[in-house]
């Protein structure tokens, strides 16, 4: 049936806390946006809004680490 988004939200916190990670920190955020994302898709609940406003993007990937064959 259907969960209401703060049900759902309160699973993913639970769910993260038994993987061990740590409410305030940043895998924990991590874990709560993978579960988040994996259940709805970007932006599901929330209208379109961009998770990360302007001021505050994710920060760009670290370039490839080089490997020597």
């Amino acid at each position: 049936g259907c969960v209401s988004p703060r049900e759902m939200a309160a699973r993913h916190r639970a769910a993260c806390a038994s993987y061990g990670f740590q409410p305030g920190t940043e895998s924990y955020a991590n874990c709560l946006l993978q579960l988040d994302v994996g259940d709805y898709g970007y932006g599901h609940h929330r209208g379109g809004v961009p998770l990360f406003p302007a001021r505050h993007q994710a920060p760009a990937p670290p370039p490839p680490i080089a490997t020597q064959d």
